[in-house]
C-alpha cells in the first residue's frame, strides 16, 4: 500500500511541475510576443524615418540648387 501511496504521490508531484512549466512556458511565449511586436514596431519607425530623412536630404538638394542658380543669375546680372 506504501507504494502506491509513493506512486500516486509522485504522479501528483509530477502533474505539479507539469503543470507549473506550462505556465512558465505561456508566460515566456507571451513576452516573446510582446518582443516581436516591439521589435516590428521599432522597424517600421526605422523605415519610416529611413524615408523622411531621404526625402529631407531630396528637399536639401533641391533647394541648393536653386540656390547655386540663383546665385549665378545675380552674378550675370552684375
Amino acid at each position: 500500500m506504501a507504494k502506491v501511496d509513493e506512486e500516486t504521490a509522485m504522479r501528483n508531484q509530477s502533474q505539479k511541475q507539469f503543470r507549473e512549466l506550462e505556465s512558465q512556458l505561456a508566460e515566456i511565449t507571451d513576452d516573446l510576443d510582446v518582443e516581436k511586436a516591439a521589435r516590428q514596431k521599432a522597424e517600421k519607425n526605422r523605415h519610416d524615418l529611413n524615408e523622411e530623412l531621404e526625402a529631407l536630404k531630396n528637399e536639401l538638394l533641391d533647394s541648393l540648387d536653386t540656390t547655386v542658380v540663383q546665385q549665378e543669375l545675380r552674378t550675370k546680372r552684375e
